[in-house]
């Protein structure tokens, strides 16, 4: 199973969502400017904004380290 770091699977959310960046906005209150700015990788979010994405979009982040690893 391929590993994307977690950036790149909330930018492939945030592309497939059914809802325009605007509105996105709009409804979790993070900038345009920021959503823009981290989806060309020019800026990362603050891990508040990745709680209110992840949140808004139901993604959930699951642990898959393996014990003694």
């Amino acid at each position: 199973m391929e590993k994307k770091p977690l950036t790149e699977t909330l930018r492939d959310a945030l592309k497939n969502a059914p809802m325009s960046r605007y509105q996105i906005s709009k409804d979790t209150g993070i900038s345009q400017g920021n959503l823009s700015n981290f989806m060309h990788g020019t800026r990362g979010l603050s891990l508040a904004s990745l709680d209110v994405l992840c949140d808004y979009l139901g993604l959930r982040l699951v642990s898959t380290k393996r014990k003694g690893k």
